[in-house]
């Protein structure tokens, strides 16, 4: 997390009604940074598959790998911590600003979930669990952790150039986060750093020191085109 006059910065939650992330729909930050986040990739994701009037199932295509954010969190109203006042008010704001559909769009809301400059995540989200810890003599809680999942958000321009990527093996889409270098990402995706330059290329990078954190790359099959493994 990115110093700021020594002013501590919050991990925050950005809604937008638009997929370009254009016309905020308000967002959320969290009273208490989370201790960790994960980013991984699901071992295999599929298309839904037709099943044939004898029974089988026909054949179907991998999609691409979507990145999955996870993290927990506190809420705590009890006066020790400023920022909450009321923890099932607060629930339910992520929740309406998370996972309900936004009747303007008639779908969830596009996010953005983000730490400073450190971490840009464009997503939705995918589940938020809750785990009530502390009540008032009625029952009233006061203090709960919050389990929260998010998939990431792969705009129409980046979908459709993964899209052309014509090929049987999967294409692998990473979103930027603080630290991240081309040579150790073709290493985690292909298992060999050497194939950074044709990345590079592939994704006009021109500055290979200076990735931003949120921007999206794409790691094509080794089989397609200039990124090859002979």
């Amino acid at each position: 997390m990115a110093a700021n006059s020594g002013k501590r910065v919050k991990m925050v939650i950005e809604a937008y009604e638009q997929p370009d992330f254009t016309s905020s729909a308000g967002d959320f930050s969290l009273q208490m940074n989370p201790e960790k986040y994960d980013i991984s990739v699901p071992q295999k994701t599929y298309e839904k598959k037709n099943v044939l009037s004898n029974g089988e199932v026909a054949p179907g295509n991998d999609s691409e790998k979507l990145e999955v954010l996870t993290f927990d969190f506190y809420l705590d109203a009890t006066g020790i911590v400023p920022g909450c006042t009321d923890v099932h008010e607060s629930i339910e704001k992520l929740r309406k600003l998370g996972l309900e559909i936004n009747g303007k769009i008639h779908r969830k809301n596009y996010l953005k979930v983000r730490w400073d400059s450190v971490l840009v995540f464009p997503c939705v989200m995918k589940s938020l669990e809750v785990d009530y810890l502390l009540f008032k003599p009625d029952g009233t809680p006061v203090r709960a952790k919050l389990s929260a999942e998010f998939e990431q958000f792969i705009d129409a321009e980046t979908q459709a150039k993964i899209n052309n990527t014509s090929s049987p093996d999967l294409t692998h889409v990473h979103t930027v986060v603080a630290g991240d270098n081309l040579p150790l990402l073709c290493y985690k995706i292909y298992g060999d750093s050497k194939y950074y330059l044709q990345v590079a290329e592939y994704n006009d990078i021109i500055n290979l020191s200076c990735l931003n954190p949120g921007q999206k790359i794409i790691f094509p099959p080794l089989s397609y085109g200039n990124i090859s493994s002979k």
